[in-house]
Order: structure tokens, then C-alpha cells, then sequence
């Protein structure tokens, strides 16, 4: 009876997204609860994810319904990786390297737009003394 059954292989397909959320070690996905809602893991197939509901074994696929559902989350997070985001976009859906780029742009952003006040600062002083000298 047992044979029947196969062990949910899990998303193993999701590298780029593991490695975005935990350079080194095994990655660990959150609710917006906060609640853990999948892990990584190593595995006979290598590094997989699966749920914390994970039912392990399945009877048809190769991977059981609760991570075949979670699998779509993988993808929407894969894709925000690949995609640079919009200006508009909630800082709470950037990853970590797009929020380390926003900052060093804005950082730079800062530092021209100071340098622009200064000059316009100058320029204002000079404008007003050359209108005293004529009064």
C-alpha cells in the first residue's frame, strides 16, 4: 500500500528566490502574520521548499497540493526579483538587493539635489546684492 505513495518533492525550482532571502544558509518564508509559512530544505532532491503544511506524500504528482499551491508565491517573488520596481512601488515588496540599490540611488539623488540647492542659494545672494547695488 505504502508503494503507491511518492514523497512531495517540494519547489525545488526556486533557487534564485532562496538565495535572495538567505544568501548562505537555507531560506525560511513568513506570513504576513508573521507565522512561518515554508522553509528550505535539503532533501534526495536537493534543495526544495516546502510548506510547514507539507503533506509529504502524494499519490499522483511528484509534489502534493499544499506546495503545488504555495509554488505560485515563488513565482510572483521570482518575478520580483527579475523585474526592476516601480517608483510607486511598497518598499515591503522589494527584496533585499533592490532595497540596497533604492537607497544607494537615492543616496546619490540626495547629494545632487543638495549640490542644485547650494548653487541656487548662491546665485540668489548674488541676485540680491547686484539689486541693492542699484537701489
Amino acid at each position: 500500500m505504502l508503494k503507491l505513495y511518492k514523497i512531495c518533492k517540494g519547489n525545488n525550482q526556486f533557487t534564485d528566490v532562496c538565495r535572495d532571502t538567505n544568501e548562505y544558509g537555507l531560506a525560511v518564508f513568513f506570513s504576513s502574520d508573521g507565522l512561518v509559512k515554508a522553509r528550505e530544505e535539503e532533501s534526495v532532491y536537493g534543495r526544495t521548499v516546502r510548506t510547514e503544511s507539507c503533506e509529504i506524500l502524494t499519490c499522483t504528482e511528484d509534489c502534493c497540493g499544499v506546495c503545488k499551491l504555495y509554488s505560485s508565491d515563488l513565482v510572483q517573488k521570482s518575478s520580483r526579483i527579475v523585474k526592476s520596481p516601480k517608483s510607486y512601488t511598497n518598499w515591503k515588496y522589494f527584496t533585499s538587493q533592490q532595497l540596497k540599490d533604492k537607497y544607494d540611488q537615492q543616496r546619490v539623488e540626495i547629494k545632487i539635489l543638495k549640490r542644485k540647492i547650494g548653487h541656487l542659494e548662491e546665485r540668489a545672494v548674488l541676485k540680491m546684492e547686484f539689486t541693492w547695488t542699484l537701489i
